[in-house]
């Protein structure tokens, strides 16, 4: 078990990157209810259980994901004039963005609360037992960071903040071997759902400075990546389970569909086609009488 303190916890610092990237051919198919180009279904096979996973989204995640994506235009929209978040790339491999929380790692604040052995605990600071935070690492984390960094640009982004994005680094990849850039909250855009207009937090791949024909994201939350579902690959959330292989799977999909690939896009598309099964789901979950009311912010 590894013991961290977050005093002086490096906070992501504001960098002046050049402004070349534009957005705009993506705006018209950033929603899920836009039209697009129909691509023949493949017969691709995958351990990712996509079907099952949309599948379970509850009544508070389809009002989420459809709260967001009726306001796609004006969250997007926050992104003009921005400068992107990431330097330029020094080679031309693709960008692969991981979620943090319930992709990588799973956290809890009471140690006593009937989890697992901890893998790390955090403290307040060196000389205090005060636990700020405490957690287990998913089965095969490292060894997939190492594959990952070798054919990957490795991207951690979390909606966490920024602080606690950078010391959950020093847990994962200490010496930074194999993570070229993290990100926290402060590089989300935040917007509000729900009668009590609670924050969410969205992660746009535009805002990267990236080709997102090459980029692609790996996250447990679909509304995280509501604005690039095309550029999504689903994972299922971990809870701390010692029998969780999902990175090993997730490596072999990677291995076999995207890493020769020009468009990335494409190929996720004719595998999960996930615009199509969430707009369903959004539309039977109406159906079915389920209603909230959104504060607009």
């Amino acid at each position: 078990m590894e013991k961290h303190d977050n005093t002086n916890s490096p906070a992501l610092k504001s960098e002046n990157f050049d402004d070349t990237l534009s957005c705009s051919e993506f705006a018209s198919t950033a929603s899920f209810y836009s039209e697009e180009t129909p691509l023949r279904e493949g017969s691709l096979e995958t351990t990712i259980k996509v079907e099952s996973l949309v599948e379970q989204l509850d009544d508070y995640e389809c009002s989420t994901l459809d709260s967001l994506n009726a306001r796609w235009p004006s969250i997007r929209a926050r992104l003009k004039g921005m400068k992107p978040h990431l330097p330029k790339k020094a080679d031309d491999k693709p960008t692969l963005v991981l979620d943090l929380d319930e992709t990588l790692l799973h956290t809890y604040r009471d140690v006593n609360a009937g989890h697992s052995e901890p893998d790390y605990i955090i403290y307040a600071s060196e000389n205090t037992n005060q636990i700020i935070t405490a957690g287990t690492l998913r089965p095969g984390v490292k060894k997939f960071l190492k594959w990952a960094s070798e054919i990957f640009e490795v991207v951690v982004w979390t909606a966490g903040d920024d602080d606690y994005a950078a010391t959950v680094m020093n847990i994962l990849d200490a010496d930074r071997q194999y993570i070229s850039h993290v990100l926290g909250r402060s590089a989300c855009i935040q917007t509000r759902v729900g009668s009590n207009g609670e924050c969410m937090y969205v992660k746009d791949l535009c805002a990267l400075g990236r080709d997102l024909s090459r980029t692609f994201m790996v996250d447990n939350a679909p509304h995280a990546a509501t604005l690039n579902l095309s550029n999504l690959i689903p994972i299922e959330a971990y809870y701390g389970e010692t029998t969780d292989h999902e990175l090993e799977q997730l490596q072999q999909f990677l291995e076999s569909k995207l890493t020769h690939r020009k468009d990335m896009r494409i190929i996720l598309h004719r595998q999960f086609n996930l615009k199509r099964k969430l707009r369903q789901r959004i539309n039977d979950w109406k159906h079915a009488g389920v209603s909230l009311t959104f504060q607009p912010r």
